[in-house]
């Protein structure tokens, strides 16, 4: 179950065993290894997304469950408010050197945390050029932004000039306000306002491209969060695992699982 904005929450989506898996410790047990897992823990799966239908190896399987965290956390906070590129000057940063990048950027958020009440949720890239280092981070409005003077619009691939906006005649309605974060010292940084229907299902949809079965780890994580995030809650109940009432089926070791999505989750496109 998922929250609203008022922090009420409601199914978002069921899954029903055919065999027994289920139990009052809330313990699942799987065909994959020989051990059960806390369900609702880090290490839990979260949502479930159609492609787990597949074969997975160990390493598709932890990207999965990275990616399904992801959607977990960006579901749970609406009021994620800005999305932000954080990228590391060479000057200040060895911006290819994992331990210093991520060091930087978790003492920059930790302080925003505890001082600004900052809740966010980003995945790190490596760029293929430069072999640089960079964030891409959701978070609320609790950060300090400056008009860059720059707007994205659609069809560009990176900002331009408002002037050079108007000279191409793109409609107001059209462009969406860059800002810089005028704290982030470490090198160069954007923000973007998140607006619009379904806008946050769609940056959602952005971040965990990077997640996907063929991603390898940079450095010890898939993704970073911080801050009073919401998670989902689970409640456990009786179903018809016979009912024909399903999105997609998993099949699992000696199993099989039927799940269904409701509520935003089966509005979603």
């Amino acid at each position: 179950m998922y929250p609203d904005t008022n922090g009420v929450y409601s199914p978002v989506q069921v899954m029903v065993s055919e065999n027994k898996i289920f139990n009052p410790y809330r313990l699942e047990k799987h065909g994959y290894e020989n051990t059960t897992t806390e369900f609702g823990t880090d290490d839990s799966c979260g949502v479930l997304c159609a492609d787990d239908r597949e074969e997975r190896t160990d390493n598709s399987r932890a990207v999965y469950r990275a990616r399904a965290k992801v959607l977990d956390c960006i579901r749970c906070n609406l009021d994620f408010t800005f999305f932000c590129t954080l990228t590391f000057n060479e000057q200040y940063v060895n911006r290819e050197d994992y331990n210093e990048v991520v060091r930087k950027f978790s003492q920059w958020c930790d302080n925003r945390v505890r001082r600004k009440g900052l809740k966010y949720v980003g995945v790190i890239e490596r760029h293929r050029q430069s072999n640089g280092l960079h964030f891409h981070v959701l978070c609320n409005d609790v950060l300090s932004v400056i008009d860059s003077g720059t707007v994205k619009c659609a069809g560009y691939k990176k900002p331009i000039r408002i002037s050079t906006a108007d000279r191409y005649k793109i409609p107001e309605e059209n462009r969406k306000t860059v800002y810089n974060i005028s704290d982030w010292s470490y090198g160069f940084s954007t923000a973007i306002r998140i607006t619009g229907d379904n806008s946050l299902i769609k940056v959602s949809a952005y971040l965990q491209k990077y997640l996907t079965k063929d991603t390898e780890k940079v450095g010890g994580r898939f993704y970073y969060s911080g801050g009073k995030l919401l998670r989902p809650k689970y409640e456990y109940c009786t179903a018809d695992f016979y009912d024909d009432t399903n999105d997609y089926i998993i099949k699992v070791p000696a199993n099989t699982l039927k799940v269904w999505n409701v509520g935003i989750l089966k509005n979603d496109a």
